[in-house]
């Protein structure tokens, strides 16, 4: 809204998806400005929304978890657009709990746990294992400690299982043993 161009006091659609085309053509999309919306996929759609955030030329964007529906190469642009946003000094608060995410694009993380606030700090000086700490509030290397316990003897054994899609599995499981298939 506010964005619209116009002659006189008609919507000017030729001019109007002129402008949407040269935006969505900065982001290398698959589908026009005349795409209509319900032939989007929910990533598509996604886009769409921060293609329009961007495009506002806003000097804080928000993003929560953008990434929940999009595939490797939506990523990947997403993380060029978002480089290029700090770039022109645009400040980006990004909500992700994707490690990987984090340390890609980030250069701050503050860190939330049930509602109330943790601590803020430069990624730089963090390690993984320290913010995945921060963010459960407790020593990781405690998450699943080492326990020693004597396996047993076979209790169930199965040899060359063929069925629709496998051949020749066999397997053992031992008393005190937890097999996951």
């Amino acid at each position: 809204l506010k964005k619209e161009s116009t002659k006189g006091f008609l919507l000017d659609k030729k001019e109007q998806n002129r402008r949407c085309q040269e935006i969505l053509d900065k982001f290398d999309v698959p589908y026009t400005a005349t795409t209509k919306m319900k032939e989007l996929t929910l990533a598509q759609m996604q886009m769409v929304e921060i293609i329009k955030a961007v495009s506002c030329n806003s000097r804080l964007i928000i993003m929560d978890e953008p990434t929940s529906s999009l595939d490797s190469k939506e990523t990947d642009r997403l993380f060029n657009v978002i480089r290029d946003l700090k770039k022109q000094g645009v400040a980006l608060i990004y909500i992700s709990h994707r490690m990987e995410e984090i340390f890609e694009i980030c250069d701050r993380v503050s860190v939330f746990r049930n509602g109330a606030y943790v601590d803020t700090r430069e990624l730089k000086d963090v390690k993984r294992d320290e913010l995945i700490s921060m963010m459960v509030g407790r020593d990781v290397s405690r998450v699943f400690p080492k326990v020693d316990c004597k396996i047993g003897d076979v209790v169930f054994k199965v040899e060359n299982l063929c069925g629709n899609g496998f051949n020749n599995i066999s397997f053992e499981v031992h008393a005190g043993e937890i097999l996951g298939i």
